[in-house]
């Protein structure tokens, strides 16, 4: 497609989709044995998930299921090439200050893994997701963009407070926060996950979290 400013730009999801549709006139029956595969793909491609997610109902998290979702590990133990990347511009943005600016961490730099990123705001004692990335979105089972603390309690008691602690930790420390779990549903808790919690302010006060979350389901 054609860019406002005359520039061609690739989308993803149109391509797969025109690539279906002349697939299935000229190949019917092969593109049907094939769909699943197809959809695979497009399904890495649009959203950045390493695998097909098998369930798409919500994310459980509370008091009981935190643990589970993400315990915190060193950094140098992170598996994920998505958080590595993610890790690695932060500390570029960053320069010679702690932590990087919100302006810093322009969507051009974190292009490799825009997808994936939550951006929340913080409030003296609240916060409030500003951006929900595509593959956050299909991972967790639901939007979180302009929730604040009450509203994910509302939604799942002790969610927004779970949520509250992390963030208010990694703002005290100005560091980086690094966890690794399952996304635990009602069905299952096969979903591997994997993420980075990314302080971002200036003069030494955090004033927004940059999350940086990679989400895999084992095949087989």
């Amino acid at each position: 497609m054609i860019s406002p400013n005359n520039h061609l730009t690739f989308n993803p999801a149109e391509y797969f989709l025109t690539l279906l549709v002349g697939s299935f006139v000229c190949h019917p029956n092969s593109v049907l044995a094939g769909l699943p595969s197809l959809l695979m793909a497009a399904n890495r491609t649009i959203v950045g998930v390493d695998s097909v997610i098998r369930a798409y109902s919500p994310v459980i998290i509370n008091a009981e299921t935190a643990e589970r979702v993400g315990s915190p590990i060193p950094l140098d133990q992170i598996t994920s090439r998505r958080l590595v990347a993610a890790l690695r511009v932060w500390r570029e943005q960053a320069d010679d200050e702690k932590f990087p600016s919100r302006a810093a961490m322009t969507p051009r730099c974190m292009a490799p893994f825009l997808a994936n990123v939550v951006l929340v705001a913080l409030y003296n004692d609240d916060f409030e997701f500003r951006i929900v990335g595509d593959a956050a979105v299909v991972a967790f089972g639901q939007d979180f963009k302009n929730m604040r603390r009450a509203t994910l309690n509302a939604r799942e008691p002790g969610f927004g407070d779970v949520m509250a602690r992390v963030f208010k930790s990694v703002a005290a420390k100005g560091e980086p926060l690094a966890l690794s779990g399952r996304l635990v549903r009602p069905e299952s808790d096969l979903d591997h996950h994997q993420a980075i919690f990314l302080p971002l302010g200036v003069d030494n006060v955090v004033d927004h979290i940059l999350y940086v979350g990679d989400y895999s389901t084992p095949l087989g």
